[in-house]
C-alpha cells in the first residue's frame, strides 16, 4: 500500500502549465507565501490529521456520507459516494443515464488519494498527459477548482496532509535529471487555502519524511533514507514539527532499530518489540512508554510482524499472508485480511457513530462495503449490514 514519493517545486508552479480536464476551471497562479519573522511567535493552532503517511487510515467522510476512488478493469477510476442512512454508494455523479466514460462525468477522476475538509472533497490529481494538480471539489462532484499544479517531475507524497484552519500541511518530494527517486529531496510545505501562497515550511535533501500524525498543534513527521544498495530503509526518525518547520525530535526507546515496526496512532507510536515480545506504546506529548501486549506469539517471526490497524489496545497484525486479532491481551488468527487476500478484506474506512464502515473487497468496483459494530468488529463477528450497490 506504499506508493511512490512525490515532489514539487512549490516557488514556480503555475496553473497555466497544469492542463487539468474540462472540468476542471482555471485559477490564478500560486504566489510564494512570505516566511514568518524569527521575532514572531510560532503558528499554534490546533491541528486536524487528514491522511496519515502509512496510507492506513484518511479522512473521507462527512457526518452523512463516505467517499472513495474504485478502479475499473479498464483501469480508469470513478468516485463513489457512500450514503450512510440510505446504506447505498454511487458513482458520484447525477446525470440520468451516464455510463461515466465522458470526460465532463463528475464521478470521473485520476486521483492518488483524496481527503474530505471544510465540506470540500480534495484531490491528488495525477493525469496521464500533465502535471499533477491539487484539486478542490464540491460535495456533490461539481465546481473543480485546480488549487495547485506542480512543474514536470514533481509529484505530491500522498501519504500525509493535516489542515488548521484555512492552512493545509503536506509533503511533496523533488527528483532532479538523473537522480535516484530512493532518496529525493523532501518538502513540508504549506498552502493557504484561501489566497493559494504556498510556503516551504522545511526541506530536505536526499531522505524521505511524511507527516505521520499530529499531536495538538504540531506534526508528525517520519523521516527515513534508502540505502541504494539494498534497497531497505535506514533508521527512521521521528520529530515534532511546528508550524513554521520547527523540530523537536523523538526520542525512541534503545531497543528501536531499522527493522523495528513503528506505527503512528493518534498521538503515540506503537513499537514491535520482537525480542521481548511486547508491544509497546509511546506517547508524543509525555515521552513515556508502556506495554500494550505481551505474548510469545510476538518472538516467533523476528521483524516481521506488522501493525496494520489499532484502536486503544485493540491491534490487528499481520505477519506474511495470515492476519491476528489483538484484544484483551490475547492474540487470535481473524478470518479476515486486511487489504487484498483470499479471505474477506477487514479494513476499517470510517468511524460512524458505535460501528465501523469496512471494506470487505478492495479489488471489485464498486468495492464491497458494509458497516458492523465495534465489538463485534473486534470479535471477527459475522454481523454486518452490507452496503448496496446502485
Amino acid at each position: 500500500m506504499f506508493r511512490k514519493s512525490a515532489c514539487v517545486l512549490l516557488a514556480v508552479f503555475l496553473l497555466c502549465g497544469c492542463a487539468p480536464e474540462a472540468a476542471v476551471s482555471s485559477v490564478p497562479a500560486a504566489t510564494s507565501a512570505p516566511a514568518p519573522s524569527p521575532s514572531e511567535p510560532p503558528r499554534s493552532e490546533a491541528l486536524t490529521l487528514l491522511m496519515d503517511g502509512n496510507q492506513h487510515w484518511n479522512m473521507r467522510n462527512t457526518d452523512s456520507g463516505y467517499y472513495d476512488i474504485a478502479i475499473r478493469p479498464d483501469g480508469s477510476q470513478l468516485l463513489y459516494y457512500t450514503d450512510f442512512e440510505q446504506l447505498t454508494q454511487a458513482p458520484l455523479c447525477s446525470s440520468a443515464g451516464c455510463d461515466h466514460r465522458s470526460p465532463d462525468c463528475t464521478a470521473r477522476t485520476t486521483a492518488s488519494a483524496l481527503f474530505v475538509y471544510q465540506e470540500h472533497l480534495y484531490q491528488f490529481q495525477i493525469p496521464v498527459d500533465s502535471p499533477p494538480f491539487l484539486e478542490r471539489v464540491d460535495l456533490n462532484g461539481t465546481d473543480r477548482q485546480a488549487l495547485l499544479c506542480l512543474s514536470p517531475g514533481e509529484e505530491f507524497v500522498p501519504g500525509g496532509v493535516a489542515a488548521a484552519g484555512n492552512a493545509l500541511f503536506f509533503a511533496t518530494a523533488e527528483t532532479g535529471p538523473g537522480e535516484s527517486s530512493l532518496n529525493p529531496t523532501s518538502k513540508i510545505n504549506r498552502l493557504d487555502l484561501d489566497s493559494g501562497a504556498v510556503e516551504v515550511i522545511q526541506s530536505r535533501e536526499q531522505v524521505n519524511q511524511f507527516i505521520v500524525g499530529v499531536v495538538d498543534d504540531k506534526l508528525v513527521i517520519k523521516r527515513f533514507e534508502i540505502d541504494p544498495a539494498t534497497k531497505a530503509p535506514l533508521m527512521p526518525e521521528f520529530l515534532l514539527m511546528d508550524q513554521d518547520g520547527g523540530e523537536q525530535p523523538v526520542e525512541l526507546p534503545a531497543f528501536v532499530t531499522a527493522r523495528t515496526w513503528i506505527f503512528p496512532e493518534g498521538a503515540r507510536l506503537l513499537l514491535v518489540d520482537d525480542t521481548e515480545g511486547a508491544i509497546l506504546e509511546l506517547d508524543l506529548r509525555t515521552g513515556q512508554t508502556r506495554t500494550v501486549l505481551t505474548h510469545p506469539f510476538l518472538t516467533e517471526h523476528p521483524g516481521a510482524t506488522l501493525i496494520v490497524a489499532a484502536s486503544e489496545d485493540n491491534l490487528i497484525l499481520n505477519v506474511g499472508a495470515d492476519y491476528y486479532l489483538c484484544t484483551g491481551g490475547e492474540i487470535k488468527e481473524s478470518a479476515h485480511c486486511y487489504y487484498s487476500g483470499a479471505r474477506p478484506c477487514n479494513r476499517i474506512l470510517a468511524r460512524v457513530g458505535e460501528d465501523y464502515l469496512v471494506c470487505r473487497d478492495i479489488d471489485s468496483c464498486p468495492k464491497a462495503l458494509a458497516f458492523i459494530s465495534a465489538p463485534d468488529y473486534w470479535q471477527d463477528a459475522d454481523s454486518d449490514v452490507p452496503i448496496i450497490n446502485e
